[in-house]
């Protein structure tokens, strides 16, 4: 509920920066852009390599101006281009509602039984529903697909690798409409999904959910900013609780197998940047370990090449599997050294730090349990 929803109307090719290149970027496209937030992180090191493209409907967002900002609030130094153009699930006209608030701004409307509902919001006010979402104005503008998008904009913008969406209900409608993006390029979805239908109808997320699993993609979890928000009492201060889950930004991340078995060293590269991006290494060295061929110079394929190396010299040891009898003795004596591991130190050398403490927690735990590996490599990773 904290940006306005990506439609729009402008010519896409006459507003893109013809110099800007993007042959040997991995770029980041997020769906309702105002003010330049994008739901997504990553380290500065990979800056130099990532594009991103902020799509906003409305012209007053100006969103071929904004400054990107990540979720993590770091202004990242990338190439970073802004369109204003309409995302939907089909190409075809639709209403947009430009409102009181400008990010609630989108083609959906507020479901009236919501409008007495309320957020303590921007650490001064109370948010009404009601108020915040009341049109200001509304007119019919030309919406696209996300895949006709694309298509217009190949060869001067690569498809995506991560999609982020934050448009007030229509998250569900705009993914309907980049079926093809979702079966090629894009590895992540980072998504605004509602948990009470404030638009009407069924919660968004029940319907994400179902598409996402159609799609091949596996839910990861929710970012860690989605905090409770909503709530229909709007009692006096001294007489308020935790307000309900309104709305939530839902994670979802292709499953590995579905980028093919011996995918290009750039292909698989890409994925384990994403992979790490949004919380899996393991995913990330299970896609590398299938790859073919030699990594290029671009950070992305740097990484995942460090990656490798690292993966590599941490050797195989498991926790005995459910019914499996193990030989040998448990607990492998470098795996609970309490120092940093290789694969821990090049996590944290490209910046996923936080990254790096996860796995190095998770090591330390499971470590006493772990007994040296000696079986098909298959096995290793429940393939």
């Amino acid at each position: 509920m904290r940006r306005a929803a990506g439609d729009g109307h402008a010519d896409i090719l006459n507003v893109m920066d013809s110099s800007l290149k993007a042959t040997n970027l991995l770029w980041v496209w997020h769906v309702g852009a105002r003010g330049g937030y994008i739901p997504v992180s990553f380290p500065g090191f990979f800056d130099p390599g990532i594009g991103l493209l902020m799509i906003d409907a409305d012209p007053a967002a100006g969103v071929e101006r904004c400054v990107p900002q990540l979720v993590d609030g770091r202004y990242p130094n990338c190439k970073a281009q802004g369109l204003c153009a309409a995302a939907w699930e089909t190409d075809a006209r639709v209403d947009i509602h430009f409102t009181a608030c400008p990010f609630a701004s989108g083609t959906r409307r507020l479901d009236p039984r919501f409008r007495d509902w309320f957020v303590f919001g921007n650490g001064d006010l109370d948010y009404v529903l009601g108020p915040a979402h009341h049109a200001a104005r509304s007119c019919q503008v030309q919406a696209r697909r996300l895949d006709s998008i694309a298509a217009e904009l190949e060869g001067q913008v690569a498809a995506p690798a991560i999609l982020t969406i934050d448009a007030q209900g229509a998250s569900a409608e705009i993914l309907r409409g980049a079926r093809r993006l979702l079966a090629k390029s894009v590895d992540a979805v980072i998504c605004e999904a509602e948990t009470i239908p404030f638009y009407g109808g069924t919660p968004s997320l029940s319907t994400i959910l179902a598409d996402m699993s159609d799609a091949g993609f596996r839910f990861s979890g929710f970012l860690e900013n989605s905090d409770a928000w909503a709530s229909p009492c709007r009692n006096p201060v001294g007489l308020r609780g935790r307000p309900l889950q309104g709305s939530v930004d839902a994670v979802f991340i292709r499953d590995p197998s579905d980028i093919g078995i011996g995918a290009d060293p750039r292909r698989a590269a890409a994925y384990a940047f994403v992979a790490c991006a949004v919380g899996h290494p393991d995913l990330a060295v299970w896609a590398l370990s299938r790859s073919q061929g030699q990594y290029g110079r671009s950070p992305v394929e740097l990484f995942a090449s460090a990656l490798c190396e690292s993966a590599q010299a941490m050797g195989k040891s498991l926790p005995p599997a459910f019914g499996a009898t193990c030989s040998g003795t448990a607990g492998v004596t470098a795996l609970a050294d309490p120092s940093e591991s290789a694969f821990e130190r090049c996590l944290a050398t490209h910046g996923f730090t936080e990254l790096a403490s996860e796995v190095r927690a998770r090591r330390l735990f499971q470590a006493p349990f772990a007994h040296p590996f000696a079986g098909p490599e298959s096995a290793n990773r429940g393939s």
